[in-house]
C-alpha cells in the first residue's frame, strides 16, 4: 500500500460518523472483523458483556477517532478507544 493510499484511508475514515450493528464490550480487547464474522461472539461475547458492560448497543452512533494500518490490519478505535493517548 503505498503513503498516499493510507492518508487518503486514514482522511477518509477518521472522524467518521458511523452506526452500530452489534454490541461492543467495554475493555481493552475489543471486536475483530475477520471474512465477514466477528470475534469474539456467542458465549465469549456475553461473558465479555457480563464482565465488562457494553460500551456501544446496536443502533448507538459512534465516532471513528483513530484509524492505525497495519500490515495486515486496519484498526479502528470508536468513541476515543480505551487507551487514551497523552497530549505532546
Amino acid at each position: 500500500m503505498s503513503r498516499q493510499t493510507r492518508f487518503e484511508i486514514i482522511r477518509d475514515f477518521e472522524a467518521q460518523l458511523v452506526y452500530s450493528r452489534t454490541l461492543f464490550p467495554m475493555g481493552s480487547k475489543g471486536l475483530v472483523l475477520k471474512d465477514g464474522t466477528i470475534t469474539p461472539n456467542g458465549q465469549n461475547l456475553q461473558q465479555l458483556l457480563a464482565l465488562w458492560g457494553p460500551s456501544i448497543k446496536p443502533g448507538d452512533p459512534a465516532h471513528i477517532s483513530y484509524v492505525k494500518i497495519l500490515d495486515n490490519h486496519i484498526h479502528f478505535d470508536l468513541n476515543d478507544g480505551t487507551v487514551h493517548r497523552e497530549k505532546w
